[in-house]
């Protein structure tokens, strides 16, 4: 017998199931691709209107060798244009100047201060007050080394800030809502700050920062 007549039977099943298993591959990959939606992340600049606005907070009281220190301030905005999706995640930073102001209250400066902790907590507001949503603490991403400048001070750690990773869904879509819709809007910044220098700094002390930019980052 030939031998090609031996294998005939086998002849021409390797090819279909070649096609098959192509044909699979080929559509499972389509169907990915046609439930996936990539947009690119969306930024958004002077959130909550805090560009240039200054916050002042002074002592309160004693923990451990760091003393606590606290500061409000409040500021209105307008709605803003929501992103294209709900996201799934939203980052936001804020940076400071670099000029920190005493007040005279500060007695003997020290030769140095460090704000080794520095907590912004941020609650927004719509103009009615009837819808709010608290942010989780903007938290230091190092600490904040001041050194005298003239009768001030001026922070040298020039990359520090403060910033926060958000990824709670719920809170994103309240946020969102109170932001770009119903009109003006409130905006109420919290601040705790641990300071430590030698001398420590004395009761009464304030300081005074001066706040940039917040920048915030949609993830989709």
């Amino acid at each position: 017998m030939d031998i090609r007549d031996r294998f005939s039977h086998l002849g021409t099943r390797a090819p279909r199931a070649v096609y098959v298993a192509v044909c699979v591959a080929v559509g499972t990959a389509l169907l990915a691709a046609c439930g996936t939606t990539t947009l690119p992340a969306q930024q958004q600049s002077d959130l909550f209107a805090l560009r240039g606005e200054r916050v002042t907070i002074s002592e309160g009281s004693s923990l451990d060798t760091a003393t606590l220190i606290r500061g409000t301030l409040t500021t209105t905005f307008n709605d803003g244009q929501p992103p294209q999706l709900r996201p799934r995640q939203f980052q936001i930073t804020l940076g400071f100047d670099a000029d920190v102001g005493f007040g005279s209250a500060l007695g003997e400066p020290p030769c140095g201060i460090e704000i080794t902790r520095l907590d912004i907590i941020i609650t927004a507001s719509d103009q009615a007050g009837e819808r709010s949503v608290t942010l989780p603490p903007l938290t230091l991403n190092e600490r904040l080394v001041l050194e005298p400048n003239g009768s001030d001070y001026r922070i040298l750690t020039e990359d520090a800030r403060v910033g926060a990773d958000i990824r709670d869904a719920a809170l994103l879509g309240q946020l969102i809502d109170i932001v770009t819709s119903g009109g003006s809007n409130t905006a109420t910044v919290t601040v705790i700050a641990n300071t430590q220098s030698v001398p420590e700094l004395p009761s009464g002390v304030a300081l005074t920062l001066t706040l940039r930019s917040a920048t915030g980052v949609f993830g989709f």
